[in-house]
């Protein structure tokens, strides 16, 4: 409900809060403002925990609570709030996490509620993009990272993803006013560069800073190559190495030309089908 703002001291923190979603450039928007030099952002600070992504601390406190102790639960909850209080003098914050879109009405309350008890008044940015490029890239994703957890389009597949859900419960509880979400298109941006844009939304000058590229997308005959390394030379992806290993492998075929990658039409239908409650909703 709106009474989450109400107790904002008048003049207080403006906190701008991203929510992924998933799949539209958050991880460069991150690590661009994690690695920004002192004084790049301006008045602005980056509220963060060590890395760049907050996720795993979203995830801990608000989207999975119950799968800690509570002693662990205390711990991370005094952590998160330190992080707070270490950026309170700022007059402008941002904070980001996709796991803010995997949060229920009570997770995304409860979110809110520990973001503003300092007295900052929250708006809210997110990018939003449709299932079958979402679903494209995130196969992409799955090949460089663990092949092992199978692919999702085999007989039965598709995901039904419901990442527009968050939209509805933070409009509920900001109110609309407070919640701003663009299709992830890059014609739309400036320059074709999602951070680009999400500074510019943020009014941070992007000149200043040195945007990060991360978890760029392959071209076909780049994802045709890794398919084949992964399934034919490794049929267990423990077996590929270290991390290290695998993130060369995918930088050296991240430099290959080709055409961009696609999905088959046959399985984009099937997606749309699956999914079209997100195109209605669109």
């Amino acid at each position: 409900s709106p009474a989450i703002h109400r107790g904002a001291a008048p003049g207080g923190q403006q906190m701008l809060v991203h929510f992924g979603i998933r799949k539209t450039g958050s991880s460069s928007i991150q690590e661009t403002l994690f690695r920004a030099p002192d004084g790049a952002l301006g008045d602005t600070r980056y509220l963060s925990y060590g890395i760049a992504n907050s996720s795993l601390m979203v995830r801990n406190l608000f989207v999975a609570p119950d799968s800690h102790s509570r002693m662990v639960h205390g711990v991370l909850r005094t952590r998160f709030d330190i992080g707070l209080r270490r950026i309170a003098s700022s007059p402008r914050a941002i904070f980001s996490a996709e796991t803010i879109s995997d949060l229920d009405a009570a997770g995304a309350e409860k979110l809110m509620a520990a973001l503003s008890a300092r007295g900052a008044q929250l708006s809210f940015i997110g990018y939003l993009r449709d299932p079958v490029t979402y679903l494209r890239s995130a196969f992409q994703e799955q090949l460089k990272n663990a092949y092992g957890r199978g692919f999702p389009f085999g007989p039965g597949g598709v995901p039904r993803r419901n990442y527009h859900q968050i939209v509805d419960r933070l409009d509920a509880l900001a109110g609309p006013d407070r919640v701003k979400v663009f299709p992830f298109d890059r014609a739309l941006f400036p320059q074709g560069d999602v951070v680009r844009h999400f500074l510019d939304q943020a009014g941070i000058d992007p000149d200043r800073l040195t945007i990060r590229r991360v978890n760029e997308s392959l071209s076909m005959t780049a994802v045709k190559a890794l398919f084949a390394y992964r399934r034919l030379r490794a049929p267990r992806d423990t077996d590929l190495g270290s991390d290290t290993t695998r993130d060369v492998c995918v930088t050296l075929l991240s430099r290959l030309d080709g055409p961009a990658f696609n999905l088959s039409p046959a399985i984009d239908t099937r997606i749309a089908r699956r999914n079209v409650h997100i195109l209605d909703w669109s």
